[in-house]
């Protein structure tokens, strides 16, 4: 029998034949495009575990833990602001001191940055120091009471309620309209809704939207659309959705002639021409493609002098048809809590929660209660 060895010897030469593993995935998936800033110069040579901090980065660009592209902009971006802000004080980056950081936070309140933008700010720094450490500072009682006095303060000096910004909400009501306004010669139109009608009746993420393939689709005999999937945010075993009925026929109306130019793995929300044509299958449809869909269509019922079932602050984007779908659902289908986080592939409450946060005031449970 061979002499053994304890595996931390081996551990440089397995490293390396991880990372050679790791390169031959990379270059297909969308998280290793985006660039994360290079730490190296921004952690204090004096820190005793300096070259473990390196390791344990180098280990999560390495596999970036599976974040979605989007959640990794994110955290790019506030791990470069943290790190312009020490350069600009002249201190290192790493590792973090309390006090310091909500020194940055309040630059940030003083620059005139809103509550959420603050909060997303400690969210992502705290991830991004919790890569290096069991526990991370930033979760401790100081930081926490500083987060909840900066949202009280904010209420008491606007006189107005802290709340995070959400889409509007697209609704069957908006969608029925839709269906009898939209110019079904028009191409782009005919599209354009094909993809509200797949987000509302999916309730699928504009990320999720963009990134279905001719593959995934099965038209049945009876005219329901089936919609597979490999995974979602927040899982890797998800169930199908279905599409059925007037959601089925409009969406069925753009996809059954487009497909016929598309192969197998290409996405059927991609570019295309005006006169139909597939420009660039091969890559997926862009959350701002998702958005630009959705305003054109909000665009052309305000152009239609159409009521909106629920006030819209803003116009429509690729989440409102998750937002309009959790607001149905509820005050229209009487659909539970769970049912609704089935429905979106929620784990927490949270989300559809806020969803129904801005629902009519004529619509809360409270007015219910005063009706004779």
């Amino acid at each position: 029998m061979a002499s053994r060895r304890s595996q931390f010897d081996m551990k440089d030469s397995v490293s390396g034949k991880l990372d050679e593993h790791w390169k031959g995935r990379k270059a297909t998936l969308e998280r290793f495009k985006v660039k994360l800033p290079d730490i190296t110069e921004s952690i204090d040579p004096s820190l005793h575990e300096y070259h473990v901090v390196i390791n344990k980065w180098k280990r999560f660009d390495r596999e970036r833990n599976g974040i979605s592209a989007n959640s990794l902009k994110m955290l790019a971006t506030c791990i470069r602001t943290w790190d312009s802000y020490c350069a600009e004080n002249g201190v290192y980056s790493i590792p973090v001191n309390t006090e310091f950081f909500m020194s940055f936070l309040m630059q940030k309140v003083s620059e005139g940055k809103s509550v959420n933008t603050i909060k997303q700010y400690y969210a992502q720094l705290s991830y991004f120091f919790g890569l290096f450490e069991d526990t991370t500072p930033l979760h401790g009682r100081e930081v926490r009471g500083f987060l909840k006095s900066l949202i009280n303060d904010e209420a008491d000096i606007s006189g107005y309620m802290v709340q995070p910004k959400q889409a509007s909400a697209f609704r069957k009501h908006d969608f029925d309209r839709l269906v009898g306004i939209v110019d079904k010669t028009n191409l782009r139109q005919r599209r354009d809704l094909a993809l509200v009608s797949v987000a509302y009746a999916t309730m699928l993420r504009e990320g999720e939207l963009g990134r279905i393939r001719k593959k995934h689709i099965t038209v049945h005999s009876d005219r329901k659309v089936t919609i597979s999937r490999v995974r979602s945010k927040t899982s890797s075993t998800v169930k199908p959705k279905l599409i059925q009925e007037q959601f089925a026929e409009v969406f069925l109306l753009f996809y059954q002639p487009f497909s016929q130019q598309l192969s197998e793995d290409d996405f059927i929300f991609s570019h295309m021409s005006r006169s139909g044509k597939a420009l660039n299958p091969t890559v997926p449809c862009s959350g701002r493609a998702v958005d630009s869909a959705f305003q054109r269509l909000y665009n052309l019922l305000l152009q239609d002098g159409h009521k909106f079932a629920s006030l819209c602050e803003r116009p429509w984007s690729g989440h409102s048809g998750r937002v309009g779908g959790v607001q149905d659902g509820y005050l229209i289908k009487n659909l539970s809590i769970t049912q609704l986080m089935q429905s979106g592939d929620w784990t927490s409450v949270q989300m559809p929660m806020r969803y129904l946060r801005n629902i009519d005031t004529e619509d809360l449970a409270t007015v219910s209660l005063q009706l004779s």
